[in-house]
């Protein structure tokens, strides 16, 4: 028998590092956050205490590595990141 790893263990390390080495880049923080909202709405509840700890974690990092004045954008979730047009496409998409 191996040991594997719990639900808990991979969502730290899916997201440990990136939120730690992130935390002060908008673009990584935003989606980020849009992973994890994502992940919220999908899983059933038994799988998302950890992603709600993340979450948590990933606003105290950027409450230190960003700037107040600055930090309500940076925790929009946002698929695409900063910079991308928010004008509706002719397409619909």
């Amino acid at each position: 028998m191996y040991p594997t790893p719990s639900w808990e263990d991979l969502v730290e390390l899916g997201l440990d590092e990136i939120r730690a080495f992130g935390a002060g880049q908008y673009q990584v923080v935003r989606r980020l956050r849009v992973l994890l909202d994502a992940l919220l709405a999908d899983l059933p509840e038994p799988r998302r205490q950890p992603l709600v700890e993340q979450r948590q974690l990933l606003d105290d990092a950027v409450s230190i590595a960003i700037p107040q004045s600055q930090r309500a954008a940076a925790l929009v979730p946002d698929r695409q990141g900063i910079g991308m047009s928010r004008r509706t496409s002719t397409d619909g998409h």
